[in-house]
């Protein structure tokens, strides 16, 4: 009697793997003829439709994940074939990642509300760090903070909401994870509770936090929540990092953090590697030049106010911050090098930011990139 059972039950597993196929090789056919990639909307309208056919948790967490592989693969199926810009690349796994987040918060109250009672409150999610810039490669983690503001009983909930939320984004299943998470970004770092309530949040950033946690809240954005919350977060993150302009002597602390990301992370000297990202003239000289330049004029320059690199830098020209010729430099810069990461993280399938020296592994990664390799 188990024989036949298996068969039958193969069979299904062959019926659902080729629908998947299937779906898959139709999720490819826009890269190829619709250069403005995929909207939004029509990611969120499909992620719903996979998730509304899926009868367990386990599956919900398949068919994520499954989804996410193939519009990785639709996407970076346009960019080696030349019909996308980068920052149109960048923006669009960015969207995807935050209709993905969208989902997992949806799955979690669900989840949470069937355990305990929900308090009266409000709970959101802020993205920071290239997903707060809408700027994320393929292998990009989500920099996340949780925020809350209701009743006191509200953190214990808020706290199982974030913690489901990581399930669900995190757990390792035959399809992978969907995206690797850091919070050390949020108050306190790792030694901070996981979710914190606004109010605490402002207070902690008016009274105690350093230079680099303000200047990490340029590329904060609402990414995922309750609708009605999202417009009091964004207000007060707007006052935490655009309430006043830098003094000389926290520029020049910004000067001493870039010093020591540049000597104790980029390890670049007498290595046998180059850092685009903490290496000298790498991202981070980039994001940094852009960030001070944000914080010292935002405040009285609301234009300025980009979680984008790329937007923000269009907005320094503009108000004749930078010149022509440095705005030209930077975006070539910062062109070049995302380039390189999105090429390496491709081949790599991690997140990956130093190039060889060595000739040879130069040529390969040259002809990766597109280039003749000589």
């Amino acid at each position: 009697m188990d024989e036949p059972m298996t068969y039958a039950k193969a069979g299904v597993d062959i019926d659902r793997e080729s629908l998947a196929i299937k779906a898959l090789v139709e999720s490819l056919k826009p890269c190829l003829t619709n250069r403005d990639g995929k909207a939004g909307e029509i990611m969120d309208e499909e992620v719903r439709g996979v998730l509304a056919s899926s009868p367990s948790f386990e599956d919900e967490l398949m068919v994520l994940r499954r989804y996410r592989n193939g519009e990785i693969l639709r996407i970076g199926m346009g960019d080696l074939l030349g019909l996308r810009e980068l920052a149109d690349i960048n923006r669009e796994l960015t969207l995807l990642a935050d209709v993905l987040l969208g989902a997992a918060y949806r799955m979690a109250v669900r989840d949470v509300a069937e355990k305990m009672e929900v308090p009266e409150g409000s709970f959101g999610v802020v993205a920071l760090g290239k997903t707060g810039g809408k700027e994320m490669n393929y292998s990009s983690d989500l920099d996340m903070v949780f925020l809350y503001d209701g009743v006191p009983d509200y953190h214990q909930y808020g706290t199982r909401l974030a913690q489901r939320m990581i399930t669900i984004l995190t757990s390792a299943t035959a399809e992978g994870v969907l995206y690797r998470i850091d919070m050390r970004l949020r108050p306190s770092g790792h030694a901070g509770p996981l979710v914190i309530s606004l109010e605490a949040f402002s207070r902690y950033h008016r009274e105690e936090a350093m230079v680099w946690e303000r200047q990490a809240l340029v590329k904060a954005r609402w990414a995922a929540g309750d609708s009605g919350f999202q417009k009091r977060v964004a207000d007060t993150l707007a006052g935490i990092v655009y309430g006043r302009s830098l003094t000389a002597g926290e520029l020049q602390e910004i000067v001493r953090v870039r010093e020591r990301m540049e000597e104790e992370i980029a390890a670049e000297a007498g290595g046998d590697h180059y850092d685009i990202k903490t290496g000298t003239g790498g991202l981070v000289d980039i994001e940094f030049a852009v960030q001070a330049l944000q914080l010292v004029h935002g405040h009285a320059a609301p234009d300025l106010r980009r979680t984008s690199t790329v937007e923000a830098l269009e907005a320094l020209r503009a108000s004749g911050l930078v010149n022509e010729i440095q705005y030209n430099t930077f975006l070539r810069a910062y062109t070049f090098f995302r380039e390189i990461e999105n090429r390496v993280q491709i081949y790599h399938d991690r997140s990956e930011t130093r190039v060889p020296k060595d000739h040879d592994r130069m040529r390969r990664l040259a002809r990766i990139m597109g280039r003749s390799g000589e």
